[in-house]
């Protein structure tokens, strides 16, 4: 990330939480933000994956989506 991207980050997360902000005031916690969660495993944390993933599940807002990147071992497990 370089530092002239800053200003333009900051405020797209401002933007995101006034989002995440109205959405709690008009809706249960099923609501989902119009963000993407990328995550990438290696083979030795694969165990505790299930975690991350419901704990992000479990947030007060839900991601539009998950992607989950794997290493290319994990390919015919």
């Amino acid at each position: 990330m370089k530092i002239k991207e800053l200003p333009a980050i900051f405020y797209r997360s401002a933007q995101l939480l006034a989002a995440s902000r109205s959405l709690a005031a008009s809706q249960g916690r099923d609501r989902v933000l119009p963000v993407a969660v990328s995550l990438t495993s290696i083979p030795s944390r694969v165990n505790l994956l299930h975690l991350t993933i419901l704990s992000i599940l479990d947030g007060l807002a839900r991601p539009e989506k998950i992607i989950l990147w794997l290493n290319e071992s994990l390919r015919d497990q």
